[in-house]
């Protein structure tokens, strides 16, 4: 399954930069405890895929509206700026498990499933942030 990625740097307040991605995601069910653990699949794949990632956050469509589910900073940011233009997309493959092996060379927790970046978009200047964009 491809999942779309919005990856972006900030400047923090104390100067130094702080990345932010922001996934087109969402569990089937919607719960609470789902949404954390594919949160925490994708932050950590996407990771493994070269990304540095200090907050991260779900972006989904629920009942009409736009929702966010994802690390406080992250979801404040979206709630100011509105979701990013994506500028990547990662394959996810649930049924596709890494060896244990890699796992624990990576400090990736157990279960994590394979990634690969499928396209990559290079911008000049920071993304182009539309209130609600979800295409």
């Amino acid at each position: 399954m491809k999942v779309k990625i919005a990856h972006f740097s900030k400047r923090s307040t104390f100067g130094g930069w702080i990345n932010f991605s922001v996934f087109k995601a969402r569990t089937q069910t919607g719960s609470e405890a789902g949404n954390r653990k594919l949160l925490a699949r994708l932050t950590a794949g996407a990771r493994n895929a070269g990304y540095k990632i200090d907050h991260a956050a779900l972006v989904y469509r629920q009942e009409g509206r736009i929702r966010y589910y994802g690390s406080r900073k992250a979801v404040n940011y979206l709630l100011r700026c509105g979701v990013p233009d994506w500028t990547d997309t990662i394959e996810y493959e649930p049924g596709n498990p890494l060896q244990p092996g890699l796992l624990k060379k990576f400090g990736l927790p157990a279960g994590m499933t394979a990634f690969r970046r499928t396209a990559l978009c290079s911008c000049a200047g920071p993304p182009a942030f539309l209130q609600g964009r979800m295409s």
